[in-house]
């Protein structure tokens, strides 16, 4: 950066600085010529790109004249070149990792859309036990009613219903005993023909449990307006309430009322002396549910259910959530159940279950098969088994929290037994949004921020170094070929 000239019409050797044009005598001026600091008034010219004053230091370095001020320069600037690349290092790699944040909020809005709400009776009382006594009786006359209750818990704990006490505690030529008398029962139908007629003939119907529903302070139509049977793993078939009800007032006037009978009751068969009650499981999904978090509704008081809501939204690449569905993973949790308690050790399925298994064609099971197992495998909550598949939720989805309040007070009700009450406390959700902590946006800016902070460039600079660079690089590419041209 510094010549030396022999100047013709003086004797004495020159150095000239080429940014400020100052000559000084080697000889007599040569510690004021290291020393000195020039103004980079030729900065500007042909010679120098002009990025040159824009990163800092550079000039520095080059204006000065003396080794240690130069060396100095040169120490800094490798130090800040290392730490812009260090730091823009850093920032790649939190932006590859995807670190995210959470914000919560809570959004008071005009109607909240309810839960699906799941009603079923009890286990004991979904089949009319004197309709099939009267059935058994006519190709088994001696049969006793006791023997057509365990007949019935034989049924339903051979399709996976829980808590078949009968059962379980009965012995096993009993249970032998029993199994024939089924057989004898089922003879004309399959399995699965077999759960269905039992069902549709000796079930609980919509219109016979559901007296009465208040909807939005009408009163509406149970079983066309607000409830569809759904299957639920252990209790068969139940009711849902359908997708898309909404709750449009606060509390009081925006309830959900349900009056409701217990099944099977009449004036011979009164409710007061059965441990009757009704299990209701409150979920953010519809058509399937798992058996688990039940709330128990008590006969003859009022049942208040208070709900508040959680709205939970992670991002798509989330590992512990899944994009492509919505809610709680309950398919995925009852295959789950199924393959390890049941499929895999006797390759077949309930009857009410076979719908989320129509591709792979498992036969129905055999009671007997079941009840061999009942007590030792498939609903002995000590045994552990370890899934195959890891249930993910959705990454979009709703929470419930539940808060169910029941009457100190006994109340005869006129025409039922059940009064339940739902409804959210405030028309308001808690909101729980994820995002990355760097967006496309900060990441460009926090990449311009390592090197300004460092070396004081900007975009603008960087794309000068860069066509700066280019232009070299072609024009050594050119001098290359010449010479070979020459050679």
């Amino acid at each position: 950066m510094i010549n030396e000239y022999s100047l013709s019409s003086v004797k004495e050797n020159y150095k000239i600085c080429k940014f400020c044009g100052k000559k000084c005598l080697i000889n007599n001026d040569k510690k004021n010529f290291e020393n000195h600091i020039c103004d980079f008034r030729y900065f500007y010219s042909d010679v120098y790109p002009i990025w040159i004053n824009e990163c800092h230091g550079i000039k520095q370095l080059m204006i000065n004249q003396s080794f240690l001020r130069k060396f100095f320069w040169i120490i800094l600037l490798i130090f800040c070149v290392g730490g812009t690349f260090l730091a823009v290092a850093f920032v790649i790699k939190d932006y590859k990792k995807g670190e995210t944040i959470t914000f919560t909020s809570l959004k008071i809005v005009q109607s909240l859309e309810l839960p699906a709400l799941t009603i079923c009776p009890d286990v004991h009382n979904i089949l009319n036990t004197n309709g099939i006594y009267n059935e058994v009786q006519s190709f088994y006359p001696n049969v006793t009613i006791n023997e057509v209750k365990d007949l019935i818990q034989y049924f339903l704990a051979g399709n996976g219903y829980i808590k078949m006490k009968r059962i379980k505690y009965s012995p096993r030529n009993y249970i032998e005993h029993i199994g024939m008398l089924y057989n004898e029962w089922s003879k004309n139908y399959t399995n699965y023909d077999f759960y269905f007629h039992v069902q549709n003939k000796y079930g609980f119907k919509c219109e016979e449990i559901f007296v009465k529903c208040i909807y939005n302070k009408k009163t509406v139509n149970c079983c066309k307006d607000i409830f569809k049977p759904i299957p639920v793993l252990g209790r068969g078939i139940c009711y849902q309430n359908i997708k898309g009800l909404k709750q449009e007032d606060e509390d009081e006037l925006g309830k959900l009322i349900l009056k409701i009978k217990a099944p099977f009751i009449n004036k011979t068969n009164n409710l007061k002396n059965k441990q009757t009650q009704l299990i209701a499981f409150v979920d953010s999904n519809f058509d399937l549910l798992t058996s688990g978090h039940p709330l128990y509704i008590l006969p003859n008081v009022y049942n208040i259910l208070y709900i508040k809501a959680k709205k939970i939204k992670l991002i798509e690449k989330n590992e512990n959530c899944l994009n492509k569905i919505e809610g709680n993973n309950n398919i995925c949790f009852v295959r789950n159940f199924l393959n390890s308690r049941v499929i895999e050790t006797h390759h077949c399925i309930f009857s009410y279950l076979k719908h989320l298994y129509l591709g792979e064609n498992y036969p129905i099971c055999n009671l007997s098969t079941i009840i061999s197992l009942y007590n030792r495998k498939l609903f002995n909550k000590k045994l552990k088994f370890k899934p195959k598949v890891k249930c993910l939720p959705g990454c979009y989805r709703w929470q419930y929290f539940t808060t169910l309040l029941t009457g100190n007070d006994l109340t005869h009700f006129s025409g039922y037994h059940f009064n339940l009450e739902m409804s959210f406390m405030n028309l308001q959700y808690e909101q729980i949004i994820e995002s990355y902590t760097t967006s496309i946006p900060a990441f460009i800016a926090e990449i311009g921020g390592q090197f300004g902070f460092f070396l004081g460039i900007s975009v603008i600079t960087l794309l000068q170094i860069i066509i700066y660079l280019y232009n070299k690089f072609i024009m050594l590419i050119n001098v290359n070929n010449s010479d070979n041209i020459h050679d």
